[in-house]
């Protein structure tokens, strides 16, 4: 957990103990994190590691079963806009870019 000297929080960002399901596939298991003030979150692994469902409990984009999330300090919940203006998210779908690349080269032929 961060903190200064004071013992002050300085996460903008943490997930404690969160599960997801869809059906019967466990997508995130007891998972922990927290992202303090000016860093940067890099999630790495295979898929269907749970990557994605981690971000979007984290944009408030998807519930979770159990655990908690928050933003800034405040519970982060699905439908909750106040908490989505003040995140900036890019996802980026490398299968999107190389369908956008096949596109172009259709019609240049």
């Amino acid at each position: 957990m961060n903190g200064s000297a004071s013992g002050e929080r300085n996460a903008v960002a943490t997930l404690r103990d969160v599960v997801k399901r869809f059906g019967s596939t466990l997508a995130l298991d007891h998972v922990d994190f927290e992202i303090g003030k000016g860093e940067i979150l890099d999630l790495l692994g295979p898929n269907g590691a749970g990557k994605t469902t981690a971000i979007r409990a984290l944009a408030g984009l998807l519930g979770v079963d159990s655990g908690t999330v928050e933003l800034f300090g405040t519970l982060q919940r699905p439908g909750v806009m106040e908490l989505k203006r003040r995140i900036g998210l890019a996802i980026v779908l490398l299968f999107a870019m190389a369908f956008l690349v096949v596109g172009s080269r259709r019609r240049v032929e």
